[in-house]
């Protein structure tokens, strides 16, 4: 996360508690379809699966991810 906060130069408060929020909600996502995992807290590395997926299977993944937690 630090990373894309140097990257992309956000210094705002208010944007930067918002782009944490979306990271984390992404990184979640996909931990949640599997080609992410964490082993310790802001670790995160691709699985697996993650080195191989696709876009257009990672967009399919998400939608039935997305049903089963809802």
């Amino acid at each position: 996360m630090r990373k894309v906060i140097e990257a992309e130069g956000y210094s705002h408060s208010k944007e930067l508690m918002a782009l944490k929020r979306r990271l984390g909600w992404v990184f979640t996502a996909l931990k949640g379809i599997g080609v992410v995992e964490n082993s310790s807290r802001g670790y995160w590395c691709l699985t697996k699966k993650g080195l191989t997926i696709d876009e257009a299977k990672i967009r399919s993944d998400h939608a039935n991810y997305r049903k089963r937690i809802t």
